[in-house]
Formats: C-alpha cells, structure tokens, sequence
C-alpha cells in the first residue's frame, strides 16, 4: 500500500462549509460589542452611585442621580422602569436592575441579551 507524499488539505466543499458558519459568528460578535460596552458604562455608573461619599435624600435622589448619570453616558439600552430601589431594613437602599437588549441578526432572527446587577447604597 502507497500512502500520500503530503497531505492535501481542505476540499473546496468544506471551505464552503466553514467560510459562512465563521462569518456568522463574526457577525454576532461585531453586533455584541456595542451591547457589552454599554452594560460595562451602566456597571461604572453603579460602582459610582455606591461610591458616592455623601449619602441620598430618598430613592428619587438615587433614581435621578441614575438616570443623569446614564444620561451622560449615553446609555440607550437602559432606562429608569428598569430599576428598582427598595429600602434595606437598616439604612440604605437596595438597588437592582434586570434588562435585556435585542437586536436583529439576520432576517426575523435576534440576538437576545438578558443583564442583571445588584448594589446596596448606605
């Protein structure tokens, strides 16, 4: 039995395999990034409100303190229905916050982000 000198490689059928199933991952990490940006601005925006030296009014001090805060971020992907401030039995507050982000991939496909963070604010 003769065996190959040199292995061939790829056969043009699986070049046309891999190409579109990389190219659609490319795809879905290009879309992801701007989504993943803004979710580290909303993070450093509640690192800053739990950092803050002098302590909130009341949840509507925190809760404009947030939104400003996004605001000048320009954070999009987040909005003020999706927190929530709740008072903690001794003093401070329990802030959280659940959203999810969406964008269209390829026809009636989307890619779907779900977030979740928590801090307390004394």
């Amino acid at each position: 039995m003769k065996l190959p000198k040199h292995q061939a490689g790829m056969a043009f059928i699986g070049w046309m395999l891999v190409i579109p199933i990389a190219g659609l991952v490319l795809l879905a990490l290009l879309k992801a990034i701007p989504v993943y940006l803004q979710h580290f601005k909303v993070q450093a925006t509640l690192t800053s409100i739990q950092e803050q030296s002098e302590p909130f009014s009341g949840p509507s001090a925190i809760a404009q303190a947030i939104s400003r805060r996004l605001s000048v971020n320009d954070v999009t992907n987040v909005s003020r229905e999706d927190f929530t401030i709740a008072r903690m039995l001794g003093d401070g507050y329990d802030i959280s916050l659940e959203y999810e982000a969406r964008l269209p991939f390829i026809y009636n496909v989307e890619l779907v982000f779900v977030f979740s963070e928590n801090i307390q604010v004394h």
